[in-house]
C-alpha cells in the first residue's frame, strides 16, 4: 500500500514493527543487601539505562510466591487422615501433590499447629484436597473470618516416599509490562540584536537562555516521570505519546496517607515496614521540606532512632534515616517545595510539599529511543530569519520494575508524639 506524505511511526503495516522487548526476567526479592532542581531526572545519569529500537518498549516480571493461601471457608476437625477438599480464596494451581501445609493460626498463642498434605494435583485455583492431621498433628477448627482470626495456610514444604516417582512439575508465568517513549522539546530564540545587546543581568544572553531551555527541560521530565499518565493520541495527524509517571502506576495499597495530617510513631513504624518488605533494603525518598519536617519532629519526640544531616548522595545533600527495617535516604525535592499546602476558606489543604515518593532505584531504569537520547539542536529559525532558534530534544521514559518496591506518601504536615 502506497503513503503519500511524510511517513511516520504510525504508517507502519500491521505488526511491522517489532516493538521493543527487554529478554531478561526481572525477579523481584525480599529485601536484598544491597541534583539539581529536578533530582530524578539528574539520576538518570547515574542509573541503569537501556536503549530501545521503539516508541513502546516492554520488559517482563516475575514476582517471588509467598507459599501461603487464604482460606475461603471454615475449617472443620476430622479425624486425622481424613481426606478434605478446602476452599481457599486464589492460588490452588501453583501446588502440587506432595506439599504440606501447616495451619498458621496456633502461631499466634503459641500452640501446635495442624499440619495437611495435599492429596491430589489442584485442578481449579479455588480448592485444595488435602489429608488433614498429619505427621502426628490434630485436625484444627477455624472460622476462617472470625474476630483476630489468622486465616491463612502457609506451604512448609513437601515429603515423598521411598521410590515415589517424580511429582508434577509446577511453573509460573512471567508479566509483560510496557511504558512509552515521550518526545520532550523546549527552545529558545533571540534576534540578533538582542545576542549583540550587554546586559547587566547577564553579558552572555545567548548562554543564559540556553542554561534555562535545559533546566527547564529537565524539571519538565522530572514532573512527567513522576505524574504522567499512559496515552497514545494524535496531533497535527501525526502520533503522540504520553509516557506513564510513577505515581499513577502506583497500587492504591502504595500510596499512603497520613492519619489526621499528624504523623505519629506507630504510623510511621507501619510505613517503614511496608516499604522495606520487599526490594532493596536502601531506597530513596523524594518529598517536599514539608514532609521531612514532619518526620524530623516524629522520630525526635518518640525514639533515638538516628537520622543523620548533609550527606551526600551524587553530589547533592541529603539527610538519611536509619531504622531496623532498612536505609532511606531523604532528597528535599525543590519542585515539591514550590508547590506548598495552604489554607481555603479556613480550611488545610495538602499538596506536594507534605508528600514523598518512596523509590527502589534498583527498580527503574531510564529508557530513550535508539539515538534521540536529549541532545542539542541548531539551526531550527525560518529561513531568513535575523536571529536564531535553538532548543533541545529527547524522546524518553521510565522503566519502572516491580511496583510494589515503590510508593507515595501524603498529607505529611507534622509530626507528634504518640499518647
Amino acid at each position: 500500500m502506497a503513503i503519500q506524505g511524510l511517513r511516520d511511526s504510525s504508517n507502519f503495516a500491521t505488526n511491522e514493527r517489532p516493538e521493543n522487548w527487554r529478554e531478561t526476567l526481572l525477579r523481584l526479592m525480599p529485601v536484598s543487601a544491597k541534583a539539581a532542581k529536578a533530582p530524578l531526572t539528574a539520576l538518570t545519569a547515574a542509573m541503569k539505562e537501556e536503549s530501545t529500537n521503539d516508541s513502546v518498549f516492554h520488559w517482563w516480571e516475575k514476582g517471588v510466591q509467598s507459599r501461603r493461601v487464604a482460606l475461603g471457608a471454615n475449617l472443620t476437625a476430622p479425624a486425622a487422615g481424613t481426606v478434605q477438599t478446602l476452599t481457599i480464596v486464589s492460588g490452588a494451581l501453583s501446588y502440587k501433590a506432595g506439599d504440606i501445609f501447616m495451619v498458621e493460626n496456633g502461631l499466634q498463642s503459641g500452640a501446635a499447629c495442624e499440619l495437611m498434605q495435599v492429596h491430589q494435583d489442584p485442578t481449579a485455583d479455588t480448592s485444595l484436597t488435602v489429608v488433614r492431621g498429619v505427621a502426628g498433628s490434630t485436625p484444627a477448627t477455624l472460622a476462617y473470618a472470625g474476630a483476630g482470626i489468622n486465616p491463612y495456610i502457609v506451604c512448609i514444604g513437601n515429603a515423598y516416599e521411598e521410590g515415589s516417582l517424580a511429582p508434577t512439575g509446577v511453573s509460573w508465568n512471567p508479566s509483560d509490562q510496557y511504558n512509552y517513549t515521550q518526545i520532550f522539546r523546549n527552545t529558545f530564540e533571540l534576534t540578533r540584536t538582542a545576542m549583540k545587546t550587554k546586559l547587566r543581568t547577564n553579558p552572555k544572553a545567548y548562554d543564559e537562555a540556553k542554561r534555562e531551555t535545559m533546566e527547564v527541560m529537565g524539571m519538565d521530565m522530572e514532573r512527567a516521570f513522576l505524574f504522567g499518565r499512559l496515552a497514545t493520541g494524535s496531533k497535527n495527524g501525526k502520533p503522540i505519546r504520553y509516557t506513564a509517571g510513577i505515581y499513577h502506576q502506583l497500587a492504591a495499597a502504595n500510596k499512603i496517607a497520613v492519619t489526621n495530617a499528624t504523623l505519629k510513631m506507630t504510623q510511621w513504624d507501619s510505613i517503614m515496614q511496608s516499604i522495606f518488605a520487599e526490594g532493596s533494603s536502601e531506597k530513596i525518598m523524594m518529598g517536599g521540606n514539608q514532609a521531612l519536617a514532619a518526620i524530623q519532629t516524629c522520630v525526635r519526640k518518640n525514639t533515638s532512632y538516628q537520622i543523620y544531616l548533609n550527606e551526600k548522595e551524587y553530589g547533592m545533600k541529603v539527610t538519611k534515616f536509619t531504622c531496623p527495617f532498612g536505609d532511606l535516604t531523604f532528597w528535599s525535592h525543590p519542585l515539591f517545595n514550590q508547590m506548598p499546602s495552604g489554607t481555603t476558606a479556613a480550611t488545610a489543604y495538602y499538596s506536594l510539599g507534605a508528600a514523598a515518593f518512596v523509590l527502589d532505584m534498583e527498580n527503574i531504569k531510564y529508557r530513550y529511543l535508539d539515538g534521540s537520547d536529549i541532545h542539542f539542536e541548531d539551526e531550527l529559525e525560518e529561513p531568513g530569519m535575523d536571529g536564531v532558534k535553538e532548543g533541545f530534544i529527547g524522546e524518553c521514559g521510565l522503566e519502572v520494575d516491580h511496583l510494589s518496591t515503590h510508593f507515595f506518601i501524603y498529607n505529611m504536615a507534622s509530626g507528634a508524639a504518640d499518647l
